[in-house]
């Protein structure tokens, strides 16, 4: 199936139709109605083709490098709820290595809701990380924030002290007439 359909793969919920009738043995009739590959790799490359391979090998390994930055500085319930989705995450991965993985609807549900739990656990991380130091360096007049924070902020500065603010003159009181 892999060979005669390598770039775009079969179709979202196509195996079954694509492989009963064209490619099973006619001694494996027992397992005719196979619905899916059992496999997370080849059920991605046969139902989205090369480009759905590249998709879930990049979708797993952002998650894992934003669950390692999360863990990095969070701390107390914080770093429990990321290690909490990460090890969930994975138990999804290794189940999707001898069964169906992604293509149902709940379990699409639970991946796209584990990756938001993250998402949302290693920024509040990267607050409370941005806070203490904030609260650390003020007395230096610095204030340390991580990458993905200047990122999201728009400051590509490194670790600079703030500019001090540019001072007003004070307001000149005009004469009122007829005083």
């Amino acid at each position: 199936m892999i060979r005669d359909y390598p770039a775009f793969g079969v179709g979202l919920d196509q195996f079954l139709y694509q492989y009963a009738p064209r490619y099973i043995h006619p001694a494996a009739w027992e397992e005719k109605f196979t619905s899916h590959p059992h496999n997370l790799f080849l059920d991605f490359w046969v139902r989205l083709g090369i480009m759905g391979l590249a998709w879930i090998g990049w979708t797993l390994l952002a998650v894992g490098a934003r669950v390692a930055d999360g863990l990095r500085v969070a701390t107390g319930a914080t770093r429990r709820l990321l290690v909490a989705a990460g090890l969930a995450c994975c138990a999804a991965v290794v189940h999707g290595l001898v069964d169906n993985f992604y293509f149902l609807i709940d379990l699409a549900f639970i991946w796209w809701f584990l990756l938001a739990l993250i998402q949302v656990a290693a920024d509040a991380a990267a607050r409370e990380a941005d806070a203490l130091d904030g609260t650390a360096a003020a007395a230096t007049g610095a204030r340390r924030r991580t990458k993905r924070s200047r990122r999201a902020a728009g400051d590509d500065r490194r670790d600079e002290p703030p500019a001090a603010p540019a001072r007003q003159p004070a307001p000149v009181a005009e004469p009122v007439e007829g005083w």
